[in-house]
């Protein structure tokens, strides 16, 4: 299987619209390496319904068209920006930072205007997979730990400069789904 650096990442990018790919699942993969082919992923896990890590309870998202691509599960709208999750546990470098929380905002206009994720393709990808970044092109997450068994439920924070030690790098996959009905 051919792999490409996600360093070199940044010059294989192109944004691709919300519309074209507006349900999909939020699968992790370990830095630094992801496949030429999404197909051929090796993941370390998904993101659930509550906006955790974990090994296999795999949530159907909605990427909200009209917005500057905020993202909902069944819970509600997704953000960093909800006091009540963790917060990072290094001052050095995940000060002021809270995990990624799904719920608690019903609309999008609940949804915090400056916060807004988006889609980038990796040259060759096709069938809407992509890669999802935030803010600034920050396209890589930070967690305490990978899952090991269905019940563990991982904390994914924004990656901000470094790791604390014993953290994880992780790249968030967008995988479409079929719009169903």
């Amino acid at each position: 299987m051919t792999k490409l650096l996600l360093p070199a990442l940044s010059l294989l990018l192109s944004p691709i619209l919300a519309s074209a790919v507006p349900q999909g699942q939020i699968y992790a993969l370990q830095y630094p390496t992801i496949p030429a082919d999404p197909k051929d992923a090796i993941t370390v896990g998904c993101i659930n319904a509550a906006g955790a890590l974990t090994l296999t309870d795999c949530s159907l998202f909605s990427h909200i068209e009209g917005s500057i691509g905020t993202f909902s599960s069944a819970q509600g709208n997704c953000t960093f920006l909800d006091s009540s999750t963790p917060a990072h546990p290094s001052e050095r470098y995940g000060e002021g930072s809270h995990a990624w929380k799904c719920g608690g905002t019903t609309s999008e206009t609940d949804a915090n205007p400056v916060e807004f994720y988006y889609l980038m393709r990796v040259s060759g990808w096709t069938d809407g997979y992509a890669v999802i970044g935030n803010g600034n092109l920050h396209l890589f997450y930070d967690v305490p730990s990978l899952p090991t068994t269905k019940e563990d439920e991982i904390p994914v924070w924004r990656y901000l400069w470094d790791l604390p030690e014993g953290h994880e790098r992780v790249a968030l996959l967008w995988v479409p789904k079929p719009v169903e009905g």
